[in-house]
C-alpha cells in the first residue's frame, strides 16, 4: 500500500481519497477506521493497570523491542492490542 499526503492550505476541510484495484478486507478496515467518530481517549497499560489517556496528553508514540508505547510527560504506557491490530501493509 502506498500512502501520499498533500498539504493544501486552500482546502476548507480534510479530504481523503482511496484508490484501490479491488475492494477488500484491508480497504474495509481502513474505511471503518476513517469513518469512526473521532477518538479523544485511548487506553494504555502500565504492567497490569489500565489507564484512560487523553490524546492531547500523549506527546509521542514510539516502538522499542517490537512493542509500541505512548509517552506522556510522566511515564510511558503500552496501547491495547485493539489499537495495534490495524496494520497498513
Amino acid at each position: 500500500m502506498k500512502i501520499h499526503l498533500t498539504i493544501n492550505h486552500e482546502l476548507e476541510e480534510t479530504e481523503v481519497h482511496i484508490h484501490a484495484k479491488d475492494y477488500n478486507e484491508q480497504i474495509e478496515r481502513l474505511m471503518r477506521q476513517l469513518q469512526a467518530s473521532q477518538t479523544t481517549m485511548l487506553d494504555g497499560y502500565d504492567q497490569q493497570e489500565i489507564h484512560l489517556l487523553k490524546i492531547s496528553d500523549i506527546y509521542s508514540i514510539y516502538a522499542e523491542d517490537a512493542k509500541v508505547f505512548y509517552r506522556q510527560m510522566s511515564k510511558s504506557l503500552s496501547p491495547s492490542e485493539n489499537y495495534m491490530s490495524l496494520r497498513l501493509s
